[in-house]
Formats: structure tokens, sequence, C-alpha cells
């Protein structure tokens, strides 16, 4: 697999994997045409490789069937749900310890039977995310803020420093950041589920630190 990428997707497999592990979730937000597919399915065997993950693959009806012919050709240790089936199939399905959605902006809307049982999969087992899209903003700010609220949770520490700029970010996705609250002196804001807390590097880490 290492052979068939290009620098530039060998990076994002690292950087990918260390935010996965570390923050519980990312998002793959290239544009058309620079392999999100293909690192996807990298990240995946890595997972798989270094802590045991078995991956949930959740997309498009149209995309179902590239994504079997991935599982297949890579050897993934994977399953495939596409999101009109979701809603029926993930209550029985086992754990996934993580989960790829592609094509993620379908996911901007959290009044979606698809999204509400993908949340709710993903919660009860606590597995990790990552998300793929070439347009995750469409409207609203909110579009952005449901996607990654498949993974983050309210008041999570996202290390942002300047109030300046996140302030009105914050209102556009309709958060309102801790500081800016009565009372409110920490500077917390939008959802994030926070991955546990490790003594040590995770294998994955260590495996992208000596891999890519």
């Amino acid at each position: 697999m290492r052979n068939q990428l290009l620098e530039y997707q060998e990076s994002a497999v690292k950087t990918l994997s260390r935010r996965i592990m570390t923050r519980g979730g990312a998002m793959l937000g290239d544009v058309v045409g620079l392999g999100k597919t293909i690192t996807a399915t990298a990240t995946a065997m890595m997972l798989n490789e270094a802590e045991g993950y078995r991956t949930l693959i959740v997309c498009p009806p149209n995309l179902e069937k590239m994504w079997w012919e991935y599982k297949e050709k890579y050897e993934l240790n994977a399953t495939v749900v596409p999101y009109s089936m979701a809603a029926k199939r993930l209550p029985d399905l086992g754990r996934y310890q993580f989960v790829i959605v592609d094509e993620s902006h379908t996911m901007r809307s959290d009044s979606r039977q698809d999204y509400k049982a993908l949340l709710e999969y993903i919660r009860n087992y606590n597995s990790k995310v990552l998300l793929l899209t070439a347009t995750p903003y469409n409207i609203r700010f909110r579009d952005v803020a449901n996607q990654l609220g498949l993974y983050l949770e309210p008041d999570e520490d996202l290390g942002l420093q300047h109030r300046r700029l996140v302030h009105p970010i914050c209102t556009g996705l309709g958060f309102r950041p801790a500081w800016a609250r009565p009372g409110g002196h920490s500077f917390r804001t939008v959802p994030a589920r926070r991955a546990p807390r490790r003594s040590s590097v995770s294998p994955c880490v260590r495996l992208a630190e000596s891999q890519y």
C-alpha cells in the first residue's frame, strides 16, 4: 500500500492517524481527485495493524460497490453500510472501533434518521471517526458543526487561541464559547469526544512515526 501513496498522501496518513488516536476523529476535506479514498484506506490499514481496529465504512449507496472493491483489493478488516441502510443495520451491528464516513457532508443535518443512527453507534461503541468530504461547508457553519458533532462533544477544548477570530466562528456554528458566557472563564468551544487519555504513546502513533 505504501508504494501506491504519493508523498502528500503519506503525510496525510501520518497526520490523520495521530489526530484520530489523540482526539477521537478527524476530517479529510480535500477536493475531488486528491485521493481521499486511498488515504482513508491506508489509515484504516494502519489502525488495524497497530491497534487491531476493525473498520466500518458508511457511504452513499452509489459508492458502496467501490468500497467493497477496496475492501477486497486491500484485504481490509471492514464492512460497508450505505446511508440508506444505516438506521436499519447499525443498531444490530457489532463493534467497529474505526468509522469512515464518506461524503460526510451528507450528514450536515442532525435531524436525519441516518445521522441519528450513526451518532448513536459511534457514541455507544466509542468509535474513532474519519470524515471524508470535498465540500464540508454548504450554506451554514452548522453544516460543518453537525459533521464534527459525530465525534465531538460539547465543551471540548479545541486549543484555539485568538478570541477575536474564534468568537464569530462559534457564533455562526451556533455555539457560545465558555469565556463568552456569564461567569465563564475557560476557553472552551465546540463539541468534541476526547479520546481516553493514555499514559504512553499509542502503538498507532509509534507506527505512524516509523513508517510515515
